[in-house]
């Protein structure tokens, strides 16, 4: 019997990964539906106050309509567990069984040096995030075998080894985009995870405490594409040949002289420089917001973090750069 639990953990931890890959990506597919959801109601509010008189909007809303539950075979454990209770041995198998499962996690929470964390974060925290959805269901369908106790030691002993991997590999980042991937999937990780009773607290708290390293790089990382423009810009006019790259280059950054559209082709008042800059500006607030959403930020107000660095951002590095 023992022999069949040890080839079934060996087998469970095999599929923990695409256990966490799955229940991560319908946490995904959730947010990104709310989002539209959101996106179609901001929308849809905008038409009610432009249409004066239509007083009734309604959003289509998609039908969402997935199985919950993530499939996975624990029968080898319950026959151990029936066998062991007739033994009258259950608490050495639970003694076995928790202390079998503590060092698989302790083994699941070592990262490798083969691979940089870039690459492999997604894997680590799909393989935690597995392990826990498998202990999930144990605690609640085997018995006694755990105690909630053992769970949130083991969650405790995880969420301890994660925010040292985080504080440590953020600091050594030297890339936004590269922070804001790991930031992203740490969110929704913990999202799915919450789900499952766990508090993930300390984790956020380490992406809340990352985000002046994150805009720094950003600012570093703006400030090159500033440079790079500046030095490729021929400084001649833009000659705007149709309506559409009027939208694109002038409406679309409010530098239009006059609400009239003008006739083709339209000869700016400025260089190519104006509204690639204009889109740098605006990339840098879209990865400021980015990074402050989906549960950082909460003891703050994002409002007011994004216009202090986007106040940074036009004083020392725009301003500085062009002059």
């Amino acid at each position: 019997v023992c022999g069949q639990v040890n080839e079934w953990m060996v087998q469970i931890r095999s599929s923990a990964r695409n256990i966490g890959q799955t229940a991560i990506g319908r946490t995904a597919t959730v947010r990104q539906r709310d989002e539209e959801m959101l996106e179609q109601q901001r929308k849809a509010e905008e038409q009610y106050i432009s249409e004066v008189g239509n007083l009734d909007y309604t959003l289509d809303a998609e039908e969402f309509d997935e199985d919950p539950v993530i499939m996975f075979d624990l029968t080898p454990l319950y026959r151990a567990c029936h066998i062991h209770d007739l033994l009258g041995i259950r608490e050495k198998f639970r003694e076995y069984y928790y202390t079998n499962r503590l060092l698989q996690l302790n083994s699941d929470l070592e990262i490798s040096s083969a691979q940089p964390f870039v690459e492999s974060y997604q894997t680590f925290f799909a393989q935690i995030a597995g392990f826990f959805i498998v202990e999930d269901r144990v605690l609640r369908t085997a018995g006694v075998l755990l105690v909630a106790d053992q769970v949130e030691t083991m969650w405790e002993t995880a969420v301890a080894k994660m925010t040292s991997v985080l504080e440590e590999q953020f600091s050594s980042m030297e890339s936004a985009t590269h922070l804001l991937l790991v930031k992203d999937y740490v969110t929704l990780f913990g999202s799915t995870l919450r789900q499952y009773g766990h508090d993930i607290g300390t984790l956020l708290d380490v992406l809340d405490s990352s985000h002046g390293k994150y805009h720094q790089l950003l600012l570093e990382e703006c400030r090159q594409q500033i440079v790079d423009v500046l030095s490729n810009d021929s400084y001649d006019q833009m000659l705007i040949k149709k309506e559409t790259d009027y939208e694109n280059v002038v409406l679309s950054f409010n530098l239009q002289t006059s609400d009239i559209m003008p006739d083709f082709p339209y000869v700016a008042p400025f260089s190519s420089m104006v509204p690639d800059v204009c889109r740098i500006v605006r990339s840098f607030i879209k990865g400021s917001v980015d990074y402050l959403s989906h549960g950082i930020g909460i003891n703050m107000n994002v409002f007011d973090v994004v216009r202090k660095y986007l106040d940074k951002f036009l004083i020392d590095v725009l301003n500085a750069t062009l002059l």
